[in-house]
């Protein structure tokens, strides 16, 4: 597993460069309320499956990383209703 880039990114540049993909991203600025704001791309694929094993792999080097995963695609389908 490597790194694709040692670039800090805001995670809406994430999401530019990497449309559609699920992403692991290591921390390295969270707000003041604790959520993610920047990183470093560690993975990113079209298949979620392969981000589970590589973020395992990843805490499994370095269990004290800090790391946050996510879809840059659409979240929710146009048209789709959700009720809560």
């Amino acid at each position: 597993m490597s790194c694709h880039t040692e670039q800090i990114l805001s995670l809406s540049e994430i999401g530019q460069h990497f449309a559609d993909q699920w992403v692991l991203v290591r921390l390295t600025d969270v707000d003041k309320y604790g959520s993610p704001v920047k990183g470093i791309v560690v993975f990113h694929s079209s298949d979620r499956g392969s981000l589970v094993k590589c973020t395992r792999q990843l805490h499994q080097q370095n269990p004290d990383v800090e790391t946050f995963t996510f879809y840059t695609g659409e979240q929710i389908p146009e048209g789709t209703v959700v009720i809560l």
